[in-house]
């Protein structure tokens, strides 16, 4: 217990006195998993997805929460990647600190078509933290009753509006590596997060 609370002090005094270990502000090793279905049944050909959130983002020392209406979303974060069986595993870390999340779009391509999703609460709802590592889990039904182009699978009401309503639970900042730090000192010395 003693050296568990050295080795927090040692991590405070470092992380406080903005020394390299805090600026190096790293992003955690993380596991995305993927599960794209069709009529509740694994789909088992290769989907190509691309997913951009939107939101704000912001600098480490000057984050002020924005009220809703008062800011456009911008698009804070991106990625591409293929997945070419059900049940992929794709590793990536998403660096979210210093971005407010409002929602996302997953567009996903396959030999059937192209399809848009709406996605609300990305990370909060889709990842977690087991053993120091960042793992999220994605799950999604692909409609394919008709081969189209573009087919928007939300519903209208799930469209986001030109200013959602932010939510702080998806706001990403120095708290959060705090947090991060002393789960991955927690995982060292074989404790739960």
């Amino acid at each position: 217990m003693r050296r568990m609370f050295l080795i927090l002090s040692v991590f405070a005094f470092l992380f406080f006195s903005r020394a390299s270990l805090a600026k190096a502000d790293v992003a955690f090793s993380g596991d995305n998993i993927f599960y794209f279905t069709y009529d509740k049944k694994p789909y088992q050909k290769a989907v190509h997805f691309e997913l951009n959130c939107y939101g704000y983002s912001f600098s480490p020392s000057e984050f002020e929460e924005k009220a809703p209406g008062t800011y456009t979303p911008e698009k804070v974060y991106s990625w591409v990647d293929l997945c070419s069986e059900y049940g992929c595993k794709v590793s990536k870390a998403h660096y979210l600190n210093y971005r407010h999340i409002d929602y996302c779009t997953l567009e996903l391509s396959s030999e059937d078509g192209v399809f848009q999703f709406n996605i609300y609460g990305f990370p909060a709802d889709y990842c977690g933290f087991e053993a120091a590592r960042e793992k999220c889990t994605f799950n999604f039904e692909i409609p394919l009753k008709e081969k189209k182009e573009s087919a928007l699978i939300s519903s209208p009401a799930s469209i986001p509006t030109e200013n959602p309503t932010p939510s702080p639970a998806k706001t990403f900042g120095v708290k959060d590596i705090f947090e991060r730090i002393i789960c991955f000192i927690k995982s060292i010395f074989g404790k739960p997060c």
